[in-house]
Order: C-alpha cells, then structure tokens, then sequence
C-alpha cells in the first residue's frame, strides 16, 4: 500500500472572491519590514465593512479589501469550543450593502481574524535571497515573484493558527485539526491547500475538505512535498 503523506502545515484563504468588501478599521499601524525595502499594515480594533454589487449568498469565509478575511459566527463558535490556538476574533459591523440579491438575505455575524502564531519559511525555497538591494541595503519585493514556502519549523510556536513573518507578516497558516473542522462543519468558501505546495490564482489545486472520501487527496498528482512540512 501506498504511504499516504500528510502535511503538517496548510494555507488557509477564501475561495471565490465575491461577496467582497471593502473594511474601515478602528487603527492601524504600520509594521516596519526590518531587512526589506517598504512596510505592512497591522489592523485593530471594530471592523466597518460596505459590501458591494457583488454576490449572491453570504459565505462562511469571505475577502476583504484590506486583506484581512472574515468568518462567520458559524466558524468562530466551532473555534471557540474546540479551543483552536493562535487566533484572535475582532467585531465586524455591516454598514452597507449595495448587492440586490445580498441585500434580501440576513447575514452571519462576521468577524475579521488575526493570526496570532509566527512561523517563518525557508528564503532560498521562496526566493528572498535573490532579492536586489536598495540604496538602503535593503533587500527589494517589488516585483518580486514567490516561489515555494517551506516553514522553518524550529521558528514554528506551534499554536493552530500562524502567520509568515518573513517577507511581510500576515497569512493564515493552519494544522490539521483546523481542516477536520472544515470537513466535518461543511464550512462554505473556504480555499485550502498544504504551505509547501505551489499554488496560484490559474493552478487552483485545492484540497476538497467536503468531499465523502477521508482523508482527501493532499497533493496534487505529481507534485514531491518538502519533507520538512510532512507529518514523521
């Protein structure tokens, strides 16, 4: 039989991107990028979200403009009970909604999530060490193209939720526990896919958490996982 290789880390995102809005945030600070030229955003605080002409159902997961994704109640509750690690819940108040077909349905309660875990990923595997220098002697991101992210998992805290800290801190790193909650809540619009795996907008592998067959199909055919984010 065939060993079945399991990863320890997934990419945890929005699949369709629509119902989309755009979010007002109580504060926001920018994050100095250390070694590399330009800067991020970190979000506090009560989120104002106005929805527009797009859309016709309410989704469990949804994007956002401002990076950040939203969950509904529906995912937070589940978070909550089952004591899953790393995540932060911050208000989400609708203020408008331009959709026709969004608009004659109630929606969720949604929450923006911020991951709270840190992990950093090989830079020679996503490309970081080929970066050009400023003037600064800063390494250079703009049009830069990433390439495979490999998690350095000594850097790993271990918490079910983390997010990249090289280049720039944001994302949503998951385990496994978070996909047998997906598969077993049937949570809609949710896009997930192993970290290691090279994955883009027009090669839209996905691992089909509502699928009958479990465990699902990690990788997709063909491809050779790092050994550093498969399960020993």
């Amino acid at each position: 039989m065939q060993e079945i290789l399991q990863p320890k880390l997934f990419t945890f995102t929005f699949h369709d991107s629509v119902p989309f809005c755009d979010l007002q945030f109580d504060r926001k600070e920018t994050v100095d990028l250390g070694e590399y030229e330009g800067h991020a955003y970190d979000y506090f605080g009560t989120a104002r979200a106005d929805f527009r002409d797009f859309g016709t159902k309410w989704y469990d997961i949804l994007r956002s403009s401002a990076g950040p994704v939203l969950i509904s109640d529906n995912v937070v509750d589940v978070f909550r009970r089952e004591n899953v690690t790393g995540i932060e819940f911050n208000d989400v108040v609708i203020e408008n909604v331009e959709s026709r077909s969004l608009s004659k349905l109630t929606p969720p309660k949604y929450y923006w999530i911020k991951s709270k875990g840190k992990l950093r990923v090989d830079d020679l595997a996503y490309g970081l060490s080929g970066l050009h220098l400023s003037e600064n002697n800063k390494r250079i991101l703009e049009g830069w193209t990433p390439g495979r992210r490999i998690p350095l998992m000594e850097t790993w805290s271990g918490e079910d939720f983390s997010r990249l800290m090289n280049p720039r801190p944001g994302g949503y790193i998951c385990t496994r526990k978070v996909i047998e909650l997906a598969h077993e809540h049937k949570w809609t619009n949710l896009w997930l896919f192993p970290l290691d795996c090279v994955v883009t907008r027009r090669n839209r592998f996905a691992i089909n958490y509502l699928g009958k067959k479990w465990p699902p199909q990690w990788y997709p055919d063909g491809f050779e996982p790092d050994p550093r984010n498969l399960e020993s």
